[in-house]
């Protein structure tokens, strides 16, 4: 662009932000944004399950609520509005996928990593449908497989990828 004879090149920085909870389920992600990021868009895989099938618990229909999903965090980052990417986030693969898609960009990425007691988590679980909360029910197996993914991440500090914050949130923080 021109100016009074002047080239000014001007560069778009974009300083959006995604938080990305990385907790099993029952660990307080959807809490979590309730309490501090509600101002934020919010992606939420089973809020979308919800819309497509009827039901948060239904798990035949991921590939349609990931594929609408990704739609949607490609929308917020063109129209540079910053999100909670409510999810586990828990299994690296599809972490380091979702976050390198964001490399060299202007996107900061925020982990906040939840405490992950399976006790604690199973029984708010148990605690919500009880309470007719609309909520996934999860079986235990799936906890055990979560929680394993989780522990990796830990283990190896979420080493090689493209986060510019790691947040370790306290049981205390959630309440």
């Amino acid at each position: 662009m021109e100016i009074f004879g002047i080239i000014v090149k001007i560069r778009y920085i974009c300083n959006m932000k995604i938080i990305m909870p990385i907790g099993i389920s029952g660990s307080g992600k959807t809490r979590l944004y309730h309490k501090r990021y509600e101002g934020m868009t919010l992606v939420s895989p089973d809020e979308i399950r919800k819309e497509i099938s009827g039901s948060i618990s239904n798990q035949k229909c991921n590939n349609q609520v990931f594929k609408k999903g990704d739609a949607m965090v490609e929308s917020l980052v063109r129209d540079n509005i910053d999100f909670y990417y409510d999810a586990t986030n828990c299994n690296p693969t599809f972490r380091k996928e979702f976050v390198e898609r964001f490399r060299g960009s202007d996107v900061k990425i925020v982990y906040m990593v939840l405490p992950c007691d399976m006790e604690s988590c199973r029984m708010r679980i148990k605690t919500d449908l009880k309470n007719k909360v609309d909520r996934s029910n999860v079986p235990f197996e799936v906890l055990i497989r979560q929680k394993g993914f989780y522990n990796q991440s830990i283990k190896s500090g979420f080493e090689g990828e493209n986060v510019q914050e790691i947040i370790y949130l306290k049981p205390e923080d959630l309440i």
